[in-house]
């Protein structure tokens, strides 16, 4: 049984606080952890996750892979909290207002974004709750304007 967090938003980027602590017995602990360590790379770097459920909040510290699919039309106001730096592929299967927050859920051009099912957001969290989208192209090719940098 594996004594690492199996989750990517559940690792720090600072060492001395990841897991395990130094007490891991070399053989069956180490494989095991070696072995959690390539799979949530793997899971949340590279993989579709399950889809969810559009709501107020769509909350992504539950989201068990890089790219998600957003079902449903209800409007979107925050993302949930995760730690700084991590991204999410967001891929939106119907329409809904995407609602821009300039702390909370920055998106480009400062204003709302009416979805269209196989629009994508490229999201990274700045911590606290606070996300940014820093590509959004539509389905349809183009690109939303004003992207953030």
């Amino acid at each position: 049984m594996a004594d690492v967090v199996s989750t990517l938003s559940g690792w720090s980027a600072t060492a001395a606080s990841n897991l395990p602590s130094g007490a891991t017995t070399i053989g069956a602990g180490l494989d095991d952890n070696l072995r959690e360590l390539q799979a949530v790379v793997r899971k949340y770097l590279t993989s579709p996750g399950s889809n969810m459920a559009s709501a107020a909040t769509v909350n992504l510290a539950t989201a068990d892979g890089f790219h998600i699919h957003i079902t449903g039309t209800t409007q979107i106001t925050a993302l949930g909290t995760v730690s700084a730096g991590i991204y999410y592929l967001l891929e939106f299967d119907g329409a809904l207002t995407f609602t821009h927050n300039a702390t909370t859920l920055d998106l480009p051009g400062d204003a709302n974004i009416t979805t269209v099912a196989g629009d994508m957001a490229l999201m990274i969290s700045k911590g606290s709750g606070n996300w940014k989208c820093v590509y959004y192209p539509r389905a349809d090719g183009s690109v939303v304007s004003g992207l953030i940098t």
